[in-house]
């Protein structure tokens, strides 16, 4: 937990509690916020099944995740353990109890972004994944990325050969 945040908020009056999701009271959120947190956590689906406990009947929750719908650097960040697409996050959170509500890929202020709100269900699921996989731009990603770095080690070679500075932030 962010200790410089968690104070910010507990001065604007909101309650913080620190810890694991799975140390929540079942049943006391109406609405619960991850963003960007499910590609960092081990499992997914443990991790949304926590999340769906907490809420009250009719809750809510909001995510706000790396999407792999349209290209992003997501793909190089080693704490990154997951990388989803809205189908495949639109999958979990049938799988876990949830109905999706609203779902938006690259909205204006983040747009390597989805934004997904999904309400508990009355009922759960029977899940199971029905189709082909689901297509992401992981793949052009990294070959656009590989290619922009062999770009970058040819200009660098040039400069040093000329002599000619340069830095890199």
């Amino acid at each position: 937990m962010n200790d410089v945040a968690a104070r910010a908020a507990r001065t604007r009056g909101f309650h913080v509690t620190g810890g694991s999701v799975e140390a929540l009271d079942p049943c006391t959120y109406d609405l619960v916020i991850a963003l960007a947190v499910l590609e960092h956590v081990p499992s997914p689906t443990d991790f949304l099944t926590h999340l769906h406990r907490v809420l009250k009947p009719g809750g809510h929750l909001v995510l706000v995740q790396p999407t792999q719908d349209v290209e992003s650097y997501d793909v190089l960040f080693v704490d990154h353990l997951h990388h989803f697409g809205t189908r495949h996050l639109a999958a979990y959170g049938e799988k876990c109890g949830f109905v999706e509500r609203l779902s938006q890929i690259a909205y204006e202020c983040m747009p390597n972004f989805s934004l997904h709100v999904w309400a508990t269900a009355r009922v759960a699921f029977q899940w199971s994944w029905s189709g082909p996989p689901v297509r992401t731009t992981c793949a052009t990603t990294a070959a656009r990325i590989m290619q922009d770095m062999v770009t970058f080690d040819h200009t660098a070679a040039g400069l040093t050969a000329a002599g000619r500075p340069f830095a890199v932030f």
